[in-house]
């Protein structure tokens, strides 16, 4: 888990400490780049296509860390 939530740290270059139960709305980093990098990276490293509706319904980091099957 600890490594899931250090690449998505990473991917949306955020310097906080975050949970799972972090809310995505609390974080400035999750913003359009943020989400774009999301996406980028759930397709490049997991194959997971994140569609729009998916991406509406994502509200706290674990819900993204659901999404990172390695």
């Amino acid at each position: 888990m600890d490594k899931k939530i250090a690449k998505f740290k990473d991917t949306i270059e955020c310097d906080e400490p975050i949970t799972p139960q972090t809310p995505l709305d609390s974080l400035l980093e999750w913003d359009s780049m943020g989400k774009i990098s999301t996406i980028v990276m759930l397709a490049d490293d997991y194959n997971h296509t994140l569609t729009y509706d998916e991406l509406k319904e994502l509200k706290v980091v674990g819900d993204i860390l659901d999404l990172m099957n390695e």
